[in-house]
């Protein structure tokens, strides 16, 4: 990787004429220079394209690329089949969303220093129009307000202590957010509204301050993973990751109808099954904004989605195994493994559950588990 890597931010867009001013000039005015910029708009049936075009004026460090609308695994695989040839670094970043000045500059920092693959941070949380959060207190205000979510580690308020690789879980369906709109259905422009009740009352209108530390690093996870669905990152925004490792899982275009919302879990997964070196930075540098728009945020879904999505993601793992030849052996178990944290033999114990291996390589791993 160069002294200074050229960083490229894919914006996903659709219909938010209301926050893409915002979102592009955060990643114009960061501190570190070398960036460029590809907006993907997909399909967009407001006015987001005519904003953008005039507020920012043709720039070698400014693309914009409009499609049809495919859904968010869509925009991302024309992003990254558009990137630029010197980008080393790729950023993703919601359109609704924003960045602090110092954000690139540090996730570079990162790279250079952990000698990682892929990096997810933590982000601010921006709630429009609401003056507080605690627990079963919803105050509505006329201003937003930027809370510092301390360790909150999700777009739900979940503590980051929930999305550490002991957890089991796959993240709560208020760790969303759907990228695809009704058209005309931006009602936030300049008076932010109180979320509606059904949203009050979900998880995400709690933030839970965690006392947790910075993970840091998470060395590697294609076990934890496949078996246990481990979920090694936040939301799209906090995203980074290397070129090369990207290439190891995009493009995706076979299975993109099957992710038009929810995507950011193909890159996620993906970079734990490819065997991406992972790192956890708790530098909140993303500001995520809640609003009545965030049509995933709050709601509910029906069995028959939640059972079609498991679909979706064995064939995502399978998809992307196939893709880069990985096999669960048992010597990239016990390799895994020994890199690990060691607060996390009980996943190892479990994953010895779940696989296939012989007994005798079931017995031996066991004893070297339980004896390291």
């Amino acid at each position: 990787m160069n002294a200074q890597p050229q960083v490229e931010v894919i914006i996903s867009l659709y219909n938010y004429q209301d926050y893409i001013v915002q979102c592009v000039d955060s990643v114009l005015k960061q501190s570190y220079a070398n960036i460029i910029i590809s907006i993907i708009d997909d399909g967009s049936s407001d006015k987001s394209v005519e904003v953008l075009e005039r507020a920012f004026p043709p720039s070698p460090r400014l693309r914009l690329i409009t499609q049809a609308n495919q859904g968010q695994l869509g925009a991302f695989n024309t992003g990254f089949e558009n990137l630029d040839s010197k980008s080393e670094i790729v950023l993703f970043l919601d359109a609704d969303d924003y960045m602090q000045p110092e954000y690139v500059a540090h996730i570079v920092e990162q790279f250079q220093t952990q000698q990682c693959d892929y990096i997810f941070s933590n982000p601010k949380i921006l709630y429009m129009g609401l003056e507080s959060y605690a627990a079963n207190d919803i105050t509505e205000s006329k201003e937003s307000k930027l809370l510092d979510s301390g360790s909150v580690c999700a777009r739900s308020g979940v503590r980051l202590d929930s999305l550490q690789p002991s957890d089991n879980q796959e993240p709560s369906s208020c760790n969303k957010i759907i990228e695809s709109y009704a058209a005309n259905d931006i009602t936030e422009s300049k008076e932010p509204k109180a979320l509606d009740s059904k949203l009050a009352n979900s998880s995400c209108g709690k933030v839970i301050p965690s006392r947790e530390p910075a993970m840091g690093s998470l060395s590697f996870g294609i076990f934890r993973t496949y078996y246990l669905l481990t979920y090694f990152g936040t939301s799209t925004s906090c995203i980074a990751i290397t070129r090369e490792t990207l290439a190891k899982i995009l493009p995706l275009r076979s299975i993109e109808s099957k992710w038009r919302i929810r995507a950011d879990d193909c890159i996620i997964y993906g970079a734990a099954l490819v065997g991406a070196k992972m790192y956890h930075t708790s530098y909140e540098g993303i500001v995520y904004r809640v609003h009545t728009t965030n049509n995933y945020c709050g709601r509910s879904f029906s069995p028959s989605y939640e059972f079609g999505r498991t679909l979706a993601v064995q064939e995502l793992f399978a998809t992307i195994m196939e893709k880069n030849g990985i096999l669960l052996t048992y010597r990239v178990f016990m390799q895994e493994f020994l890199l690990a944290p060691k607060s996390k033999k009980r996943d190892y114990l479990k994953i010895l559950c779940l696989c296939d291996f012989t007994l005798s390589q079931k017995i031996w791993a066991f004893f070297k588990i339980v004896l390291h």
